[in-house]
């Protein structure tokens, strides 16, 4: 076989789906990339690597993003050029959005105080990852630097924390709103946590926490905190009521691997397949026993009080209260066929198959702007507080929910084509296009938004060639 001939065996690759990265548990912390072919859009098999890695992790057409902050790469022998997926480049706050420009600055739209407006700092450069809160926004810098905005005009960052160089993860809680601060938690490459406040500091973070050096991962409920550390134990603090203490009978658990939280609780997923709960019981914190003593969990999802956890076998089971989300019904409980799970914060679920079809459970499937019956061809879901949109694999969107918060996409409608990844804040929903043109939808009836900076266009890039 000549060059020729070798070269026209090559077949071009297409990645759909969102990379995000979740600064508060109002948003899922994982996603799903699928890979098709460019030109017949049926899905294919790749190797599946981040860049840092030196072999593949995992092998299929659909991929759970992990490290959203570290490029990926998506290959194999017959798409041998395969696609270099960037970071994430988009977070959301819930009352905006921001996006990593390509050349590495942020840019920030959405309610001015509480992060819609584009950060000043200094450290505003080589960014490489941003964390939304509820209201707030944070970000990293490849430096290891954090930065926020909308606050650090008037509360700059504490001396110790400005000093630091090697922050790899942030996470925002509420704590205390009545004086409208936010309260950020940092884990650093060394393994440590620190914890400030914008405005007064609340002078609590304990001092045998801030001494450990053996955290791996961090998560926060709205007014509490919890970390896994390298032998697998859970440690917390902050208000007991939201999980900030674990019950004695679990602290000496020393097998998990991932936290999850909602407004006031707590979910460990345990090495075996198996999960416990804490905190405050209106917001999930007790796991009917059936739930319990399962050991094939492979992730959780939540909405601000309730809980869906997705088995091996494709299936789901639901606790937690809500008024709009009682019992499971039985069309989606019978289902096996389950590879993903998106919860809105106000109480709704939707659910994708590995058919492609969608399920919705909740207050959003019963607002005007309802979901299609039988919506199928979905690759990628996501969810704002009161609102989904669905991805299908022609690069077409679909949206349903509270029409304010982005169920409804008639602004852009006749844009919406040739999508690669759809994101979310809260109120509104953006979709990057193949041609690195961006559009956004919802809040359309306010008039206390910043909108879209326009040179946003054009500089925010989904994937390229290797």
């Amino acid at each position: 076989m000549n060059s020729n001939e070798l070269t026209s065996d090559i077949r071009d690759l297409k990645v759909m789906g969102a990379r995000t990265q979740s600064g508060s548990s109002w948003a899922s912390a994982t996603h799903k990339l699928v890979a098709l072919d460019k030109e017949t859009l049926q899905p294919v098999s790749v190797d599946w690597w981040y860049e840092d890695e030196t072999s593949s992790r995992f092998t299929g057409p659909v991929f759970t993003d992990t490290r959203p902050d570290i490029r990926l790469l998506a290959n194999s022998d017959v798409y041998r050029l395969g696609d270099v997926i960037n970071i994430s480049n988009f977070g959301g706050s819930g009352s905006a959005l921001a996006a990593i420009k390509n050349d590495g600055t942020v840019e920030a739209w959405g309610m001015p105080k509480n992060g819609g407006t584009s950060p000043t700092s200094d450290r505003n450069h080589n960014v490489r990852a941003v964390f939304g809160g509820w209201d707030t926004s944070a970000a990293v810098n490849a430096n290891g630097q954090v930065f926020t905005w909308s606050v650090d005009d008037d509360n700059p960052l504490p001396g110790n924390v400005a000093a630091l160089n090697d922050i790899v993860d942030i996470k925002v809680a509420q704590y205390f709103t009545d004086q409208g601060n936010y309260t950020y938690l940092a884990l650093r490459a060394n393994n440590q946590v620190v914890q400030w406040t914008d405005g007064t500091s609340h002078n609590d973070f304990p001092a045998d926490i801030a001494e450990r050096k053996d955290f791996i991962a961090i998560q926060t409920t709205e007014y509490a905190f919890a970390g896994i550390t390298q032998n697998g134990h859970v440690i917390t603090w902050g208000d007991a009521a939201y999980g900030g203490e674990l019950p004695v009978h679990l602290k000496e658990v020393n097998d998990v691997i991932t936290l999850y939280s909602n407004f006031g609780a707590f979910v460990a997923l345990r090495a075996s397949g198996s999960i416990f709960s804490w905190g405050s019981t209106q917001y999930g914190a007790v796991i009917p026993d059936n739930i319990a003593s399962l050991t094939d969990i492979v992730s959780v999802h939540c909405t601000s009080s309730t809980f869906i956890a997705l088995r091996q076998n494709g299936s789901v089971v639901f606790w937690g209260q809500d008024y709009s989300l009682v019992e499971l019904p039985e069309e989606i409980a019978s289902l096996t066929n389950i590879i993903d799970a998106q919860g809105a914060a106000n109480g709704s679920y939707a659910f994708l198959t590995s058919e492609g079809k969608v399920y919705c459970w909740g207050s959003a499937a019963d607002f005007a702007k309802k979901m299609p019956e039988d919506l199928s061809d979905v690759v990628s879901l996501s969810a704002g507080w009161g609102a989904f949109a669905a991805l299908r694999r022609d690069g077409s969107v679909v949206a349903w929910g509270h029409p304010g918060e982005g169920g409804d996409t008639t602004p852009v409608a006749n844009e919406l084509y040739d999508i690669r990844a759809i994101y979310a804040c809260g109120y509104r929903f953006c979709a990057l296009r193949n041609d690195d043109r961006l559009f956004e939808w919802g809040e359309e009836a306010r008039t206390d938004i910043t909108k879209m900076p326009a040179d946003l266009q054009g500089n925010v890039t989904y994937s390229f060639v290797k």
